[in-house]
């Protein structure tokens, strides 16, 4: 979801509980990217139908589908949205569940600061953008 206007980057959270988001939106809008946080997948999937955004961060699983049916949903619709995972499970697991779906990685937890700082570092290289 870019803002044609201003050219602000566009992240769509899809998680199970938006209480527990203070350190992943934070990270975000540090570096200048605006948030929309969804708990509904289908909801969430309609709005990237509409207008997908620049990145998506998926818990998985969500409470009606695994986050990786919807990043291979979301694949679909954009394939040049960038994807990071929170999924509690060790990177091979996560790699092999993931497959085809060109995620930036994933985070172990809502509250992974570092891992998710790391990840964002990776997404403003790929986006182009050193200064997010």
């Amino acid at each position: 979801m870019i803002d044609k206007a201003s050219k602000t980057l566009k992240a769509l959270v899809v998680v199970n509980e938006p209480d527990k988001v203070g350190v992943i939106s934070q990270s975000l809008t540090d570096r200048g990217i605006e948030v929309t946080v969804v708990t509904n997948p289908e909801e969430a999937l309609s709005m990237c139908r509409e207008l997908p955004p620049d990145l998506a961060v998926v818990q998985d699983p969500l409470r009606s589908m695994p986050g990786t049916v919807f990043l291979n949903h979301l694949v679909r619709i954009s394939w040049a949205t960038g994807t990071i995972l929170i999924a509690d499970a060790d990177e091979e697991h996560v790699h092999d569940r993931t497959e085809g779906l060109g995620i930036l990685g994933h985070i172990r937890s809502l509250s992974d600061r570092d891992a998710m700082e790391r990840l964002l570092d990776k997404f403003s290289a790929m986006a182009g953008s050193p200064g997010i």
